[in-house]
């Protein structure tokens, strides 16, 4: 199976980036002002940037529709399904100046500022949660590590003095960008719903 095809997308503002998102019949996708040569039906990695903004978005996606008529916008529609759809639905949502939401959360996010350390490969960076649910958070990160979305990672919650301890738990990267001004990535956990619950109690009740 070949591998996605990058691609290093930029617009030049929210508004441009919000109009070229479009939802219709359950569908998500993203209009990509591209030049490139790449069938529909490929598969493709987004790297996405606002100018004059610390916003950078990466999604995973199909291009299903080519703009290549002369007197058109040249470029291709690429559609996002499964967590990609929620992840290109919180891209939209952070542009919008709204929260990133998670759809599916079985309890309101929470919002907090709790230490942690970000396990990526080996590298450990110091961050914060900023907000958090059973199911997903946003990691506030000064330093952001080399992250895409679908990037398995661990956090370290609360670690003694920065470094130990703490609660651990898995997480998979769904969206990399910033929140309220401040620059991070959403994620959500692969551990199992009852265990995240029962480890955020212990540190918030």
């Amino acid at each position: 199976m070949p591998s996605p095809i990058h691609l290093v997308v930029q617009y030049p503002n929210r508004r441009a980036l919000l109009a070229s998102a479009r939802t219709e019949g359950g569908v998500l996708s993203l209009f990509v002002p591209r030049n490139d040569e790449v069938r529909s039906g490929s598969e493709v990695t987004l790297d996405i940037t606002v100018e004059r903004t610390s916003l950078r978005f990466n999604l995973r996606g199909e291009v299903r529709l080519l703009h290549n008529a002369p007197g058109t916008r040249q470029g291709m529609g690429v559609n996002f399904v499964g967590e990609q759809k929620r992840a290109a639905a919180q891209m939209v949502a952070c542009c919008a100046g709204r929260a990133p939401t998670d759809g599916t959360a079985l309890d309101s996010r929470r919002e907090v500022d709790l230490r942690c350390l970000v396990n990526l490969r080996g590298q450990r960076v110091k961050a914060a949660v900023k907000d958090v649910s059973s199911t997903g958070a946003f990691i506030g990160a000064a330093e952001l590590p080399l992250v895409r979305g679908d990037t398995e990672l661990t956090i370290q919650l609360n670690p003694f003095l920065g470094l130990w301890g703490g609660r651990v738990l898995k997480a998979r990267v769904i969206w990399v960008g910033e929140k309220n001004g401040v620059p991070g990535f959403g994620v959500r956990f692969l551990d199992a719903t009852a265990q995240v619950r029962e480890s955020l109690k212990k540190l918030f009740s």
